[in-house]
């Protein structure tokens, strides 16, 4: 029992990792040259969703990945 919460709490640091990653990769980016003025208030919101998006799949990914290789090491 107390394997999974741990494993939980590793794939929840996991995707907060990636998410707060990803949304500093936008940051870097300067999409805010690139915005209106008067329209930045949408369009970060629409940054922090799809930096979430990414950042999920790509945590999921690296998750899925250390999965199978353990699974692969373990059976030799």
């Amino acid at each position: 029992m107390n394997q999974f919460k741990i494993q939980a709490g590793l794939r929840i640091a996991s995707h907060l990792f990636f998410i707060l990653l990803t949304f500093r990769s936008f940051i870097a980016l300067r999409f805010d040259m690139i915005l209106q003025r008067d329209k930045t208030g949408p369009a970060r919101i629409f940054l922090i969703l799809l930096a979430c998006a990414i950042g999920f799949g790509v945590s999921s990914f690296v998750l899925d990945i250390i999965d199978q290789f353990s699974t692969i090491f373990s059976n030799l």
